[in-house]
């Protein structure tokens, strides 16, 4: 790779957000804060001047959890934990700086200052090496990045449409739990389970091979994420699994830091779980698990589960209060029904993540390639 690399402060200006009275007049200037840049947002508006933004100025958020995420595109004025990177001259494009600045957010996260709420390292940030190509190539480079960035993203549209389709389903069937307009038998998960049980209260000892060590992590709503599954020994599973054991049809429910997600298990194969995941044991002439996960995910549910919780740092549902959440008890029958239509969407959609993963992998490739004049000669 020929291309000379430049000071990203020599090739544009920083200039920090502040704070902005909101307004509802939808024609006035967007009002552009972190959820923009993270693509769920409800578009904010104000009437007052600040830093504005233009669609080939990059943004970084500059403060907080996120700081070091980077958008672009999008007008307006920035708000206070935002900053705008404005490109010094019409040789530099907005979004191939953008694309190599999110290349690099992880080495931007990872100097980070501050220890309660994080900043960017303006001093780091502003001394980024940045390979500059002619422009013509960083276009080309911006417009094959922007095409993989779409393929990612529409696999991940059609992921969401197939959790629109089960709520759907669901509604169709058992109604609205709120309401309970069916009038079904309501009920507590201490009323219905025969065990509420966590996993060990220990710290595991990892190991390169062994047992699957299920935690938090790995239960995502309504389906698994094993990409970065650890594992312990046979031994300690078999100390394990004297306490919490888990067996196909019983639910895992997320009860520390994350809460208030549940899973069917319905792989075969052994594994033991950590404290913050609770094995939920039931008879199954009462009821049946991709119902109960079903019902737990629903947002029902889960509003209860977020007010049971405690803690700010460290979450914690504890078993407790656990039991006290209410659900919807319908006939067997019916459950039984929903299960089968929730199992087919549920294989489309682990279809669907080992397309996400490919076209994410894709992605991920290009972009460090990219940037060593691997993609563009």
């Amino acid at each position: 790779m020929s291309w000379k690399t430049i000071k990203l402060n020599e090739i544009v200006s920083t200039a920090k957000g502040k704070k902005h009275n909101e307004v509802e007049n939808t024609s006035a200037t967007r009002y552009i804060q972190i959820e923009d840049l993270n693509g769920s947002y409800i578009p904010k508006f104000t009437d007052e001047k600040g830093i504005d933004v233009l669609a080939n100025d990059v943004i970084i958020a500059w403060d907080g959890a996120n700081a070091g995420k980077v958008g672009t595109n999008l007008t307006g004025v920035i708000g206070s934990t935002l900053a705008r990177l404005r490109p010094l001259n019409d040789n530099v494009n907005g979004r191939f700086l953008f694309r190599y600045l999110q290349a690099k957010e992880a080495e931007i996260k990872s100097k980070r200052t501050g220890a309660t709420i994080p900043h960017v390292n303006g001093g780091e940030l502003r001394n980024l090496q940045i390979p500059m190509p002619p422009l013509s190539i960083q276009l080309k480079i911006a417009a094959i990045l922007d095409k993989a960035d779409e393929l990612r993203r529409k696999d991940k549209a059609l992921l969401a449409q197939y959790d629109k389709l089960l709520q759907s389903i669901f509604y169709q069937m058992f109604g609205d739990p709120v309401k309970n307009d069916k009038g079904w038998e309501i009920k507590t998960l201490g009323d219905v389970c025969t065990s509420i049980k966590d996993g060990p209260h220990v710290s595991p000892r990892y190991v390169k091979e062994g047992v699957p060590f299920i935690s938090v992590n790995n239960i995502i709503k309504g389906y698994w994420d094993l990409s970065n599954v650890r594992y312990i020994s046979e031994k300690d599973h078999e100390i394990y699994k004297a306490k919490c054991n888990a067996r196909i049809g019983d639910v895992l429910y997320t009860k520390g830091g994350t809460t208030g997600f549940a899973k069917c298990v319905d792989i075969d194969f052994e594994f033991s779980n950590w404290v913050h995941l609770a094995v939920l044991k039931f008879d199954r002439g009462l009821l049946e698990g991709k119902f109960l996960e079903s019902m737990l995910n629903h947002d029902f549910c889960y509003t209860q589960s977020q007010l049971f919780t405690r803690g700010i740092a460290n979450r914690d549902l504890v078993l407790g209060q656990m039991k006290r959440i209410k659900i919807l008890l319908p006939p067997i029958e019916v459950q039984r029904r929903f299960a089968i239509m929730a199992q087919h969407i549920l294989e489309i959609k682990q279809t669907m993540l080992k397309q996400i993963t490919h076209s994410e992998s894709l992605f991920q490739s290009l972009l460090q390639k990219a940037f060593k004049g691997e993609l563009i000669k």
